[in-house]
Protein backbone atom coordinates (compact mmCIF):
# COMPACT_ATOMS: atom_id res chain seq x y z
CA UNK A 1 0.00 0.00 0.00
CA UNK A 2 1.75 3.25 -1.45
CA UNK A 3 1.02 6.75 0.96
CA UNK A 4 0.51 8.40 -2.59
CA UNK A 5 -0.63 7.38 -5.52
CA UNK A 6 0.17 10.41 -8.04
CA UNK A 7 -2.58 11.30 -11.06
CA UNK A 8 -1.80 13.05 -13.87
CA UNK A 9 -1.84 13.59 -17.98
CA UNK A 10 0.92 12.35 -20.18
CA UNK A 11 1.98 15.47 -21.24
CA UNK A 12 2.93 16.13 -17.24
CA UNK A 13 4.90 12.80 -16.69
CA UNK A 14 7.96 15.04 -15.73
CA UNK A 15 6.19 17.36 -13.44
CA UNK A 16 5.42 14.11 -11.61
CA UNK A 17 8.70 12.24 -11.71
CA UNK A 18 9.77 15.93 -9.91
CA UNK A 19 6.88 15.67 -7.32
CA UNK A 20 7.43 11.61 -6.99
CA UNK A 21 11.29 12.36 -5.72
CA UNK A 22 10.51 14.88 -3.62
CA UNK A 23 7.97 13.23 -1.87
CA UNK A 24 9.83 10.18 -1.78
CA UNK A 25 12.82 12.19 -0.06
CA UNK A 26 9.90 13.06 2.41
CA UNK A 27 9.86 9.65 3.47
CA UNK A 28 6.58 8.74 1.81
CA UNK A 29 5.90 5.78 -0.43
CA UNK A 30 4.73 6.54 -3.41
CA UNK A 31 3.44 5.16 -6.58
CA UNK A 32 2.92 6.16 -10.39
CA UNK A 33 2.37 4.25 -13.42
CA UNK A 34 6.14 3.94 -14.29
CA UNK A 35 6.27 1.32 -11.59
CA UNK A 36 4.06 -0.84 -13.71
CA UNK A 37 6.01 -3.88 -14.09
CA UNK A 38 6.60 -5.92 -17.72
CA UNK A 39 3.61 -8.18 -18.27
CA UNK A 40 1.52 -6.67 -15.63
CA UNK A 41 -1.99 -5.34 -17.17
CA UNK A 42 -2.24 -1.63 -17.24
CA UNK A 43 -5.51 -0.66 -16.19
CA UNK A 44 -5.90 -3.96 -13.21
CA UNK A 45 -2.63 -2.45 -11.53
CA UNK A 46 -3.75 1.10 -11.22
CA UNK A 47 -7.20 0.05 -10.50
CA UNK A 48 -5.51 -1.24 -8.02
CA UNK A 49 -3.09 0.39 -6.42
CA UNK A 50 -5.57 3.64 -7.08
CA UNK A 51 -8.11 1.86 -4.33
CA UNK A 52 -5.45 1.25 -1.82
CA UNK A 53 -3.48 4.43 -1.99
CA UNK A 54 -3.70 6.36 1.66
CA UNK A 55 -3.82 9.96 -0.72
CA UNK A 56 -4.69 10.40 -4.45
CA UNK A 57 -2.00 13.53 -5.64
CA UNK A 58 -4.25 15.10 -8.92
CA UNK A 59 -2.16 17.51 -11.17
CA UNK A 60 -4.28 19.64 -12.70
CA UNK A 61 -3.42 20.87 -15.67
CA UNK A 62 -4.42 22.13 -19.32
CA UNK A 63 -3.98 18.47 -20.42
CA UNK A 64 -5.67 16.48 -17.26
CA UNK A 65 -8.79 18.56 -17.34
CA UNK A 66 -9.72 17.00 -20.65
CA UNK A 67 -8.50 13.42 -19.84
CA UNK A 68 -11.07 10.83 -18.54
CA UNK A 69 -8.24 8.56 -16.77
CA UNK A 70 -7.29 11.35 -15.09
CA UNK A 71 -11.09 12.86 -14.10
CA UNK A 72 -12.09 9.24 -13.51
CA UNK A 73 -8.88 8.85 -10.59
CA UNK A 74 -10.11 11.89 -8.82
CA UNK A 75 -13.49 10.56 -8.73
CA UNK A 76 -12.22 7.39 -7.23
CA UNK A 77 -10.49 9.43 -4.49
CA UNK A 78 -12.80 12.21 -3.82
CA UNK A 79 -15.36 8.88 -3.38
CA UNK A 80 -13.19 7.60 -0.98
CA UNK A 81 -12.36 10.66 0.85
CA UNK A 82 -8.56 10.70 -0.14
CA UNK A 83 -8.38 12.98 -2.92
CA UNK A 84 -5.57 15.86 -2.69
CA UNK A 85 -5.59 18.00 -5.36
CA UNK A 86 -2.98 20.26 -6.92
CA UNK A 87 -2.75 22.95 -9.39
CA UNK A 88 0.17 23.63 -11.86
CA UNK A 89 -1.18 25.73 -14.57
CA UNK A 90 -3.83 28.63 -14.48
CA UNK A 91 -6.88 26.56 -15.23
CA UNK A 92 -10.69 26.16 -14.22
CA UNK A 93 -11.22 22.89 -12.60
CA UNK A 94 -14.23 20.46 -14.01
CA UNK A 95 -16.99 21.43 -12.19
CA UNK A 96 -17.15 18.32 -9.95
CA UNK A 97 -14.17 19.74 -8.57
CA UNK A 98 -14.22 22.86 -8.06
CA UNK A 99 -15.72 22.88 -4.26
CA UNK A 100 -12.32 21.53 -3.21
CA UNK A 101 -9.56 23.09 -1.83
CA UNK A 102 -6.20 22.63 -4.48
CA UNK A 103 -2.37 23.47 -3.86
CA UNK A 104 -0.92 26.21 -5.66
CA UNK A 105 1.81 24.39 -7.74
CA UNK A 106 2.05 26.85 -10.64
CA UNK A 107 5.74 27.20 -11.02
CA UNK A 108 6.97 24.96 -8.77
CA UNK A 109 10.68 24.07 -9.37
CA UNK A 110 10.97 21.26 -6.67
CA UNK A 111 11.67 23.57 -3.19
CA UNK A 112 10.64 22.49 -0.43
CA UNK A 113 10.09 25.71 0.93
CA UNK A 114 7.66 26.27 -1.43
CA UNK A 115 4.16 27.47 0.08
CA UNK A 116 2.38 25.80 -2.22
CA UNK A 117 4.53 22.32 -1.85
CA UNK A 118 4.02 22.87 1.83
CA UNK A 119 -0.08 23.15 1.95
CA UNK A 120 -0.02 20.06 -0.45
CA UNK A 121 1.83 18.01 2.49
CA UNK A 122 -0.31 19.13 4.95
CA UNK A 123 -2.92 17.55 3.11
CA UNK A 124 -0.91 14.69 2.33
CA UNK A 125 -0.42 14.28 5.84
CA UNK A 126 -4.02 14.36 6.91
CA UNK A 127 -5.33 11.92 4.30
CA UNK A 128 -2.44 9.59 5.47
CA UNK A 129 -2.62 10.15 8.91
CA UNK A 130 1.64 10.11 8.15
CA UNK A 131 3.33 13.36 8.71
CA UNK A 132 6.46 13.97 6.60
CA UNK A 133 9.89 12.83 7.71
CA UNK A 134 11.84 14.83 5.26
CA UNK A 135 13.79 17.78 6.57
CA UNK A 136 12.40 19.70 3.91
CA UNK A 137 8.77 20.22 5.29
CA UNK A 138 8.87 23.33 7.64
CA UNK A 139 5.38 23.56 8.89
CA UNK A 140 4.49 25.07 12.25
CA UNK A 141 5.39 22.07 14.30
CA UNK A 142 7.91 21.08 12.27
CA UNK A 143 10.21 24.08 12.06
CA UNK A 144 9.83 23.73 16.32
CA UNK A 145 12.23 22.36 18.04
CA UNK A 146 10.98 18.50 19.84
CA UNK A 147 10.93 20.00 23.60
CA UNK A 148 9.22 22.81 22.40
CA UNK A 149 6.61 20.21 20.53
CA UNK A 150 5.65 18.84 23.38
CA UNK A 151 4.84 21.87 25.04
CA UNK A 152 2.84 23.04 22.50
CA UNK A 153 0.60 19.90 22.22
CA UNK A 154 0.33 19.82 25.89
CA UNK A 155 -0.39 23.47 25.93
CA UNK A 156 -3.25 23.17 23.05
CA UNK A 157 -4.62 20.43 24.75
CA UNK A 158 -5.08 21.92 28.14
CA UNK A 159 -6.39 24.53 26.16
CA UNK A 160 -9.21 22.13 24.60
CA UNK A 161 -10.47 20.71 27.86
CA UNK A 162 -10.41 24.54 29.76
CA UNK A 163 -13.14 24.92 27.11
CA UNK A 164 -14.93 21.88 26.95
CA UNK A 165 -14.99 22.33 30.75
CA UNK A 166 -16.45 25.74 30.22
CA UNK A 167 -19.12 25.38 27.45
CA UNK A 168 -20.40 22.13 29.63
CA UNK A 169 -20.81 24.41 32.59
CA UNK A 170 -22.48 27.08 30.73
CA UNK A 171 -24.63 24.83 29.65
CA UNK A 172 -25.62 23.07 32.26
CA UNK A 173 -25.95 26.71 33.79
CA UNK A 174 -28.26 27.60 31.11
CA UNK A 175 -30.45 24.57 31.73
CA UNK A 176 -30.97 24.79 35.46
CA UNK A 177 -32.28 28.32 34.72
CA UNK A 178 -34.22 27.04 32.04
CA UNK A 179 -35.97 25.13 34.47
CA UNK A 180 -36.20 27.22 37.33
CA UNK A 181 -38.16 30.37 35.07
CA UNK A 182 -40.28 26.84 33.35
CA UNK A 183 -41.00 24.17 35.31
CA UNK A 184 -44.29 23.40 33.55
CA UNK A 185 -41.99 22.42 30.34
CA UNK A 186 -40.52 19.12 32.27
CA UNK A 187 -43.92 17.66 31.87
CA UNK A 188 -45.24 19.32 28.36
CA UNK A 189 -45.03 17.44 25.23
CA UNK A 190 -41.37 19.10 23.85
CA UNK A 191 -39.89 17.93 26.92
CA UNK A 192 -36.70 16.04 25.89
CA UNK A 193 -36.98 13.19 28.26
CA UNK A 194 -40.66 12.41 27.27
CA UNK A 195 -40.77 13.15 22.94
CA UNK A 196 -39.44 14.50 19.88
CA UNK A 197 -39.04 17.84 19.68
CA UNK A 198 -40.74 19.44 17.19
CA UNK A 199 -40.32 23.47 15.64
CA UNK A 200 -42.94 25.72 13.89
CA UNK A 201 -42.98 23.33 10.76
CA UNK A 202 -43.58 20.35 12.76
CA UNK A 203 -40.60 18.74 11.87
CA UNK A 204 -39.30 16.22 13.83
CA UNK A 205 -35.23 16.87 15.01
CA UNK A 206 -33.52 12.98 15.03
CA UNK A 207 -32.80 12.00 18.53
CA UNK A 208 -28.86 12.35 19.02
CA UNK A 209 -27.96 9.28 20.23
CA UNK A 210 -29.53 7.29 17.81
CA UNK A 211 -26.46 4.81 16.36
CA UNK A 212 -26.26 5.54 12.21
CA UNK A 213 -25.58 2.29 9.94
CA UNK A 214 -22.62 1.91 8.21
CA UNK A 215 -23.56 -0.77 6.61
CA UNK A 216 -24.99 0.24 2.80
CA UNK A 217 -27.05 -2.96 3.05
CA UNK A 218 -28.82 -2.64 6.50
CA UNK A 219 -29.58 1.20 6.09
CA UNK A 220 -31.43 2.60 8.97
CA UNK A 221 -34.72 4.12 8.24
CA UNK A 222 -35.17 7.49 8.95
CA UNK A 223 -37.39 8.68 11.97
CA UNK A 224 -36.59 12.51 11.21
CA UNK A 225 -36.34 14.58 7.59
CA UNK A 226 -33.26 15.84 9.41
CA UNK A 227 -29.74 14.54 10.83
CA UNK A 228 -27.53 16.18 13.12
CA UNK A 229 -24.41 14.71 14.26
CA UNK A 230 -20.70 15.01 15.42
CA UNK A 231 -17.63 13.66 13.22
CA UNK A 232 -15.92 10.37 14.43
CA UNK A 233 -12.36 11.12 13.85
CA UNK A 234 -12.27 8.75 10.45
CA UNK A 235 -13.51 8.47 7.42
CA UNK A 236 -17.14 6.43 7.78
CA UNK A 237 -20.31 6.22 5.58
CA UNK A 238 -23.87 6.62 7.58
CA UNK A 239 -26.10 4.88 5.77
CA UNK A 240 -30.01 5.67 5.91
CA UNK A 241 -33.19 5.29 4.02
CA UNK A 242 -36.28 6.37 3.36
CA UNK A 243 -39.64 6.51 0.59
CA UNK A 244 -39.34 9.18 -2.17
CA UNK A 245 -42.60 9.95 -4.01
CA UNK A 246 -43.21 11.39 -7.26
CA UNK A 247 -42.51 15.12 -6.74
CA UNK A 248 -39.20 17.12 -5.59
CA UNK A 249 -37.14 15.92 -3.11
CA UNK A 250 -35.05 19.07 -1.67
CA UNK A 251 -31.48 18.22 0.39
CA UNK A 252 -29.96 20.73 2.35
CA UNK A 253 -26.48 19.66 4.08
CA UNK A 254 -23.97 21.84 6.29
CA UNK A 255 -21.00 21.24 7.85
CA UNK A 256 -17.80 22.22 8.91
CA UNK A 257 -14.14 20.56 9.48
CA UNK A 258 -10.91 21.35 12.36
CA UNK A 259 -8.62 21.86 9.52
CA UNK A 260 -9.78 23.84 6.62
CA UNK A 261 -7.23 22.44 4.61
CA UNK A 262 -8.05 19.96 1.80
CA UNK A 263 -9.83 17.38 3.81
CA UNK A 264 -13.78 17.61 2.98
CA UNK A 265 -16.05 18.31 5.28
CA UNK A 266 -19.30 15.97 4.18
CA UNK A 267 -20.76 14.26 1.40
CA UNK A 268 -23.88 13.19 0.37
CA UNK A 269 -25.46 10.91 -2.22
CA UNK A 270 -28.87 9.54 -2.87
CA UNK A 271 -28.83 6.22 -4.55
CA UNK A 272 -31.38 3.81 -5.68
CA UNK A 273 -31.45 -0.11 -4.63
CA UNK A 274 -29.62 -1.30 -7.21
CA UNK A 275 -27.11 1.90 -5.71
CA UNK A 276 -27.23 4.00 -8.87
CA UNK A 277 -26.59 7.41 -8.08
CA UNK A 278 -29.58 9.87 -8.67
CA UNK A 279 -27.65 13.19 -6.56
CA UNK A 280 -24.63 14.02 -4.66
CA UNK A 281 -22.94 17.39 -2.97
CA UNK A 282 -19.73 17.61 -1.21
CA UNK A 283 -18.65 21.13 0.83
CA UNK A 284 -15.38 20.48 0.28
CA UNK A 285 -13.03 22.24 3.15
CA UNK A 286 -14.03 25.06 5.71
CA UNK A 287 -13.16 25.86 8.92
CA UNK A 288 -16.96 27.84 9.19
CA UNK A 289 -20.46 26.09 8.59
CA UNK A 290 -20.86 26.06 4.85
CA UNK A 291 -24.46 25.15 3.50
CA UNK A 292 -25.17 23.64 -0.12
CA UNK A 293 -28.70 22.80 -1.16
CA UNK A 294 -29.43 20.15 -4.32
CA UNK A 295 -32.72 19.30 -5.63
CA UNK A 296 -33.73 15.93 -7.59
CA UNK A 297 -37.36 15.16 -9.20
CA UNK A 298 -38.75 11.67 -8.61
CA UNK A 299 -41.00 10.16 -11.21
CA UNK A 300 -42.57 7.29 -9.11
CA UNK A 301 -42.55 5.89 -5.45
CA UNK A 302 -39.27 4.03 -4.69
CA UNK A 303 -37.06 3.45 -1.87
CA UNK A 304 -34.11 5.97 -1.35
CA UNK A 305 -30.38 5.22 0.63
CA UNK A 306 -28.63 8.27 1.28
CA UNK A 307 -25.27 8.03 2.18
CA UNK A 308 -23.53 10.76 4.59
CA UNK A 309 -19.66 10.59 4.20
CA UNK A 310 -17.68 11.93 7.27
CA UNK A 311 -14.07 12.81 7.16
CA UNK A 312 -11.72 12.22 9.72
CA UNK A 313 -11.66 16.27 10.44
CA UNK A 314 -15.39 16.76 10.46
CA UNK A 315 -16.39 18.55 13.35
CA UNK A 316 -20.79 19.02 13.07
CA UNK A 317 -22.98 18.36 10.38
CA UNK A 318 -26.57 18.74 9.53
CA UNK A 319 -28.66 16.92 6.55
CA UNK A 320 -32.05 17.75 5.56
CA UNK A 321 -34.53 16.38 3.40
CA UNK A 322 -37.54 17.59 2.23
CA UNK A 323 -40.29 17.42 0.02
CA UNK A 324 -41.58 14.71 -1.71
CA UNK A 325 -40.26 12.19 1.04
CA UNK A 326 -42.11 9.60 3.48
CA UNK A 327 -40.33 9.40 6.78
CA UNK A 328 -40.01 6.39 8.95
CA UNK A 329 -40.47 2.84 7.70
CA UNK A 330 -43.54 3.05 5.93
CA UNK A 331 -44.76 0.73 3.13
CA UNK A 332 -41.81 -0.20 0.51
CA UNK A 333 -43.18 -0.45 -2.86
CA UNK A 334 -43.51 -3.93 -3.76
CA UNK A 335 -42.77 -2.89 -7.68
CA UNK A 336 -40.42 -0.69 -8.67
CA UNK A 337 -40.30 -1.26 -12.63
Amino acid sequence: MSDIFISYANEDREQARLLAEVFESHGWSVWWDRKIKTGQTFDQVIEHELEIAKSVVVLWSKYSITSEWVKNEAAVAAERGVLVPALIDNIKLPLEFRRRQSADLIGWDGKHLHEGFQALCDGIGIATDIKSKGAGHTSFIARTSIPHRKKLRWFFYGLTVIIAVVSFGLYKNSQFFQQQDTPEIANSEISLTSGPIRDNNQQTKIDTNDIPSTNIDEPKWLSSNEIRGEGTGEHVSHYYTFIAEPGTVKVTADAKNGFGGIANALGVVLMDMDANKLLELNLGNTKIDKRVVERIKINRQQQIIMRILLDKVTIDYMVRVEGAVNIGPVHVPSNNN
